[in-house]
């Protein structure tokens, strides 16, 4: 799948879906947005195998009011991050429950984050990780960073 629009998704799950096989997500530039799949509400991205994601300054996996991540699969990180924004492999919004993320992730992308786990000062959540991060992407002043944890949260 491609991304080439500006605040686009490739895969919203609600209402009960649940995704089971991914495959390469690419895509232009992103200049607000561009997420590979967005899970809310307790609905489940799934499966076993390699997930590609190369959208420059994109989100792979945006984890919102409680989506669950039961990806015990391979995340392939190559976007980069530009021009002052970030590329993310998985981001978490505050949950009211902890959330197991196993997902293996590698990432390749310049300057790019792994996990990051979102919060403030009152709200937060739980995340159990049982995968393996990789980074082995080159870094400027902006550093690439493996798991980035703001407020309340715990890994």
């Amino acid at each position: 799948m491609t991304l080439t629009g500006d605040k686009s998704v490739a895969f919203y799950l609600d209402n009960g879906a649940k995704l089971k096989a991914i495959g390469t997500i690419n895509g232009t530039v992103a200049a607000n947005y561009k997420v590979g799949i967005y899970a809310k509400d307790g609905k489940k991205v799934e499966g076993t195998g390699t997930y590609n994601f190369a959208v420059d300054n994109g989100v792979a996996m945006y984890l919102d009011n409680d989506g669950i991540n039961d990806f015990k699969g391979t995340l392939n990180m190559s976007a980069n991050s530009l021009a002052g924004k970030r590329a993310v492999g998985i981001y978490t919004t505050p949950s009211t429950t902890a959330r197991n993320i196993d997902t293996n992730i590698n990432v390749t992308g310049k300057d790019s984050i792994g996990m990051l786990l979102s919060g403030n000062a009152t709200t937060g959540s739980t995340v159990n990780y049982g995968g393996t991060l990789d980074i082995s992407a080159a870094s400027s002043n902006k550093y690439g960073i493996g798991a980035m944890v703001q407020q309340k949260f715990s890994i």
